[in-house]
């Protein structure tokens, strides 16, 4: 019983860093494709998106698919 007291009172801190790693990973991204987008570099830009062909961007009536 004090094990699982024990592993209940540190979760927050085990769940607050996690979010953390993913907050930074996610802003990573982010990131890099502001500077991609910056250049000029679609291609870098897109590397941040999912890589699938039910993946569609849709600008102007138009509907691009990301290969």
């Amino acid at each position: 019983m004090k094990r699982i007291a024990l592993l209940l009172c540190f979760y927050p801190f085990w769940l607050s860093a996690q979010v953390s790693e993913d907050e930074a990973a996610i802003r990573n991204i982010l990131q890099q494709q502001v500077v991609a987008w910056n250049n000029g570099n679609l291609d870098a830009f897109m590397q941040g998106y999912w890589k699938n062909d039910s993946l569609q961007f849709i600008w102007q009536q138009r509907a691009c698919i990301w290969l």
